[in-house]
């Protein structure tokens, strides 16, 4: 949205920085990429008011005194809510139930096998206390992540199903040598998926793939309002050879200079709704501009 870019360059973000190794902070602290809209720790510029997120208006508040889980695990009960829970930074969550509600929680890897509608809100997803958890953040379909920080995964969320919903979320990625390292990785996606008004870093513009990538037969997603940075290119929508894979990509940034090859790559720009998208100085980024 152009008023929420607005707002955020006149509540403090004077242009951009550099993106490279100076700006870029160890995946376990939660920064990374630099210029974020909110630039210190006491001046948070919330979604509300039109900015994006960052690592501190998202996953467990503060307020909130986290208790060790003792229940099951795997969660095999319909309808099971968990709120104020810590299961323990890099524990995997194993889900065989419809409708779970986890909230106000700490854990690792989400892993939904069974179930469905999992609705994970106001938690903080953390794949290691010390270093680069190499899998997905939350396995892989029919699953919303709202005010969800993601921490110290090589790749995200996957997004490997239909009915995905990923928004108002800080994700910062991190990179084990052989890592495709993607912020939110389609593969295979289905129907029904929305990421909207994320921030999303790849940390690495020359090891990281992408901060959004869509590919290998996916078949939709809306992409829309989310600041992004890093990868050999930022944000990829591919189409695949069979013509699979059609795309709305909607009022993005894209950090100045934060990418290897280009800022997005686009094979099939007929299949991609592509308009509002821009670089973080304010530059417009046509369609015909991806690789």
């Amino acid at each position: 949205m152009k008023w929420n870019r607005w707002l955020w360059r006149v509540l403090g973000v004077a242009g951009v920085l550099a993106f490279g190794s100076a700006a870029v902070q160890s995946c376990g602290t939660g920064q990374g990429i630099g210029p974020l809209p909110t630039t210190t720790t006491t001046t948070t510029i919330s979604a509300s008011t039109g900015g994006f997120p960052d690592a501190s208006n998202t996953g467990v508040p503060a307020s909130v005194t986290l208790t060790p889980y003792t229940g099951p695990n795997p969660i095999t009960t319909d309808g099971t809510v968990i709120d104020g829970q810590d299961f323990g930074v890099g524990t995997t969550v194993r889900i065989d139930a419809n409708n779970v509600v986890i909230r106000n929680s700490q854990m690792g890897q989400i892993y939904l096998e069974t179930g469905s509608n999992l609705q994970v809100s106001y938690s903080t997803i953390n794949g290691s206390a010390r270093g680069c958890n190499g899998d997905d953040a939350v396995q892989y379909g029919n699953y919303s992540l709202d005010h969800v920080k993601v921490l110290n995964f090589s790749d995200g969320p996957r997004v490997s199903d239909n009915n995905v919903s990923i928004t108002n979320s800080y994700i910062l990625a991190c990179f084990n040598a052989g890592d495709h390292a993607d912020g939110i990785q389609g593969y295979q996606g289905g129907t029904n998926v929305l990421i909207q008004h994320n921030t999303i870093d790849s940390t690495s513009r020359t090891k990281a793939n992408s901060a959004i990538f869509f590919a290998d037969d996916s078949l939709s997603a809306t992409i829309t309002d989310n600041y992004l940075a890093g990868g050999q290119y930022v944000l990829q929508p591919l189409t695949s050879a069979d013509g699979t894979g059609r795309y709305t990509v909607t009022d993005n940034v894209i950090v100045n200079n934060s990418w290897e090859y280009g800022p997005c790559n686009v094979n099939v720009a007929a299949n991609v709704v592509w308009s509002g998208n821009e670089l973080s100085n304010g530059t417009a980024l046509p369609v015909d501009s991806c690789g």
